[in-house]
């Protein structure tokens, strides 16, 4: 098999699901078939998709309201399940976008496939797939870590694996859809500002709240590693393998995003979001 996963998708959907999901599946390295990319100027476009059906371990149907109105997505489904039926292996792994109740009415099969939705997120998704495929592709487990991500303000707590060659950008997001935690707060009944969260090291926890406020607003993660503690800046920076994440608790904090300078605001965070603590004239809490 040249790829792990054939992508069918509507492709009004691009933008919204599909881009970001391709985004994940590379943070996880997942090889995907994905139509933009693999058919090219004077392709045959029948040919080009069955050979990129056969050629993939699986296949990734994107139901949504768009996908309903393609001719060419429903004619995948259905090559995709004859192919499933002849050889006896599961092929099929279907992802419900948007609009669950209308598509489980218009395609009654799926009501008999176990399915996923967008609830687990684009990371959880690409965890979850990553873990269906790792027995097939023989992915050394060294190169995952494990780590327990804990909000500081609401309690909650969650482990997930990652391999040592993601971002900070993806940890931060996976933890934010995991905990289901806000990225903005109400100003106002119409308007709001940005906040960040920053992945801090349970371990030098002392040394984060010394910093300056400048300081944490800057940073993205403040972590201590077998060079000592370090400040990351870049979002996009990798995982080191030499780091100390493995098993690691890490605290997440929210700062003001100091790129919304417009929206400027005092607020601080209620450290127990279930208290009757009585609000303070000009502060907001993140909790509301």
């Amino acid at each position: 098999m040249n790829y792990d996963v054939f992508i069918s998708h509507s492709s009004k959907d691009m933008g919204k699901y599909i881009i970001p999901l391709c985004q994940a599946l590379e943070s996880y390295g997942i090889k995907y078939w994905l139509d933009a990319i693999e058919i090219e100027w004077g392709d045959n476009l029948i040919n080009k998709i069955n050979d990129g059906i056969i050629q993939s371990q699986y296949m990734l149907i994107c139901f949504s309201e768009n996908f309903l109105l393609s001719n060419w997505t429903n004619s995948e489904f259905t090559s995709a399940y004859s192919i499933q039926n002849n050889d006896g292996r599961k092929r099929i792994l279907p992802l419900i976008l948007n609009s669950k109740e209308k598509i489980l009415e218009k395609i009654p099969l799926l009501n008999s496939i176990v399915y996923k939705d967008m609830s687990l997120g684009f990371d959880g998704l690409s965890d979850y797939l990553n873990n269906l495929i790792n027995p097939i592709n023989q992915t050394n487990k060294e190169d995952l870590m494990s780590i327990f991500v804990q909000s500081k303000y609401s309690g909650k707590k969650f482990r997930f694996s990652v391999p040592k060659t993601a971002s900070y950008k993806m940890l931060r997001d996976r933890a934010i859809n995991t905990l289901g935690l806000n990225e903005s707060v109400e100003v106002g009944a119409s308007d709001s500002f940005k906040i960040k969260w920053v992945f801090i090291d349970s371990d030098i926890d002392h040394e984060w709240n010394n910093l300056k406020k400048h300081e944490q607003n800057a940073i993205v993660a403040f972590i201590r590693s077998n060079k000592g503690v370090k400040k990351i800046y870049d979002e996009y920076e990798q995982v080191n393998s030499d780091w100390k994440f493995e098993s690691k608790l890490f605290f997440l904090y929210a700062v003001e995003d100091i790129k919304d300078e417009s929206k400027r605001v005092s607020f601080y965070i209620k450290e127990n979001p279930d208290s009757s603590e009585e609000k303070k004239p000009g502060r907001r809490f993140l909790f509301d």
